[in-house]
């Protein structure tokens, strides 16, 4: 049976996470992402995890999520666009998570917009380290959703093969327009 995109998407990554891994989740949401990730880095022997998300209800119930666990790595939680995320002040992530849309169970007129999201992956991609993947959950069953996936596949297209690949994986006959993955591998 194949796999849901998101089930991939934690297959897919989590051989890029080993010890002393700087990852991020640069759309925390409810926290589930970033519990995985911070689970990935304890089982390799702990790193830094950075999460951002701009919406408090967001960074808080992340929060109490990652509570639940003993952990060993750097943890920082950051309420900010992530668009804003300053890379520079931190060590190149090896794996990088988009989430795209609303945050579940609240206002799901708070969306994540095309040109901040856009401006966030051309980021992600700058400053991911050489080895490292960005993953990127698209929504297109929302209001802008469909334009925002638009905008980011046109970019990536443009991405240099020499430095770049990029793949999509998502069901074509699916009913509601189910999510579907972007990732993207920098090689050199």
């Amino acid at each position: 049976m194949l796999p849901k995109p998101l089930d991939l998407t934690k297959q897919l990554i989590t051989p890029f996470i080993t010890q002393g891994s700087h990852v991020v989740d640069a759309t925390v949401g409810n926290g589930h992402d970033t519990l995985f990730l911070l689970e990935s880095l304890e089982s390799v022997g702990g790193g830094t995890l950075t999460g951002v998300d701009l919406q408090a209800e967001a960074i808080s119930a992340t929060r109490e999520r990652l509570e639940a666990i003993s952990s060993t790595s750097t943890i920082n939680l950051i309420q900010q666009c992530h668009s804003e995320i300053d890379y520079t002040e931190l060590s190149p992530p090896t794996v990088i998570m988009f989430n795209l849309g609303y945050l579940p169970k609240f206002d799901k007129t708070v969306i994540t917009q095309p040109h901040t999201s856009l401006l966030a992956i051309q980021k992600a991609c700058q400053h991911l380290a050489v080895g490292g993947v960005i993953s990127i959950m698209g929504y297109l069953g929302h209001e802008g959703g469909s334009e925002e996936c638009t905008l980011i596949e046109t970019h990536l297209k443009t991405l240099s093969r020499k430095n770049y690949r990029v793949l999509t994986y998502q069901y074509l006959n699916a009913p509601n327009t189910p999510p579907y993955l972007i990732l993207v591998e920098k090689v050199s």
